[in-house]
């Protein structure tokens, strides 16, 4: 009974000064040695600029959200009834070129463009 004990009492004791010593460990400071470049901070500045920025944005959105929405309950969907274009679509591919779409349709390769440049119109962009 008393080895029992004994054995117990090595483990708690073993338990404990790991403890100790990982702690003693992790809370040595340690000399730590760091180069701040001199653009540094514009990249820190740039930084907090978004955030500050989303986070006014995010103000300013939910501050004027009431007033937009009682802008809207009052005038409804009467802003768009008098418009001329009831639909207006744009669509392209990034790196898309015109002159090779043209030659495509011509050679009957692009044939659901070539249905919807039909419907409505195909014209560059004039970006």
């Amino acid at each position: 009974m008393n080895t029992k004990k004994n054995c117990s009492n090595r483990r708690l004791i073993a338990v404990r000064t790991l403890i100790i010593a990982i702690l003693v460990i992790l809370l040595t400071p340690s000399r730590a040695e760091a180069y701040i470049g001199p653009g540094a901070g514009f990249a820190v500045m740039g930084s907090f600029l978004v955030m500050f920025t989303t986070i006014f944005s995010v103000f300013m959105i939910m501050l004027t959200w009431p007033i937009r929405y009682l802008i809207c309950a009052i005038k409804g969907r009467k802003a768009f009834a008098r418009s001329r274009v009831k639909k207006f679509i744009v669509l392209g591919f990034d790196g898309m070129d015109p002159k090779l779409t043209r030659k495509f349709l011509a050679e009957g390769k692009l044939p659901n463009f070539a249905k919807l440049a039909e419907q409505g119109c195909f014209k560059e962009l004039g970006s």
